[in-house]
């Protein structure tokens, strides 16, 4: 299923269910599948995900980030926007380069 996968979304995919042997298992397969050119959408951002794994891929190698445009929030005192007002900074999109 990944393997054909034109987007892929993770929203905290790994860090509280598995032990770090297995999210690095679990992210070098997922590194192998995806195919290039597809999207993957992640919160928190992969540089966070893959840290917590010990970095198992090399994130430059294998993704490219895109830019964001994120909405502004209407209150500065919206929990879920950051220093500068922008909501849901930590989702982040990126796009396959290659399989790893």
């Amino acid at each position: 299923l990944l393997g054909r996968a034109r987007l892929t979304v993770l929203h905290n995919p790994f860090q509280f269910f598995s032990d770090v042997k297995k999210a690095q298992a679990i992210w070098k397969k997922m590194s192998g599948l995806l195919p290039p050119g597809s999207l993957v959408v992640a919160s928190p951002p992969l540089s966070e995900q893959l840290a917590q794994a010990e970095d198992p891929v090399a994130e430059d190698e294998w993704v490219e980030s895109l830019d964001v445009e994120y909405p502004v929030a209407d209150d500065l005192d919206d929990e879920h926007a950051d220093e500068e007002g922008r909501l849901y900074t930590s989702v982040r999109l990126y796009k396959v380069k290659k399989k790893l």
